[in-house]
């Protein structure tokens, strides 16, 4: 998501913050995740770039998320986000290679 607000690769890791929600099952995590984070960008006015997920269930997850504060000189927006849509929303566990990895693919829609 904040590949399409910015450029991640300008945002210096030098703040945390917590972070914690919850859901009905995946696929509502997955929009809360997102729209917490998009709601610390626009309300605090800071730029993500690393998240470590510290706890995660099918309904629960925790984690620190870090960036700093957004800084005009360096942070360019590329695109303003509304929402985190449920739209076409997808959220389903793959098997990746032959040693049988798991992994996850998510699609998600979000209001411009």
């Amino acid at each position: 998501m904040f590949e399409i607000l910015l450029d991640p690769a300008t945002v210096r890791p030098e703040c945390s913050w917590p972070v914690a929600v919850e859901g009905q099952d995946r696929e509502d995590l997955m929009v809360r995740w997102l729209s917490e984070l998009l709601f610390l960008h626009e309300t605090r006015g800071i730029a993500l770039a690393r998240f470590e997920i510290l706890q995660l269930t099918d309904r629960e997850l925790s984690a620190t998320v870090y960036g700093e504060p957004l800084d005009a000189s360096r942070h360019v927006l590329r695109t303003m986000l509304k929402a985190v849509t449920y739209h076409a929303l997808l959220v389903t566990e793959d098997r990746l290679g032959s040693a049988g990895d798991d992994g996850w693919t998510a699609r998600i829609i979000f209001d411009v």
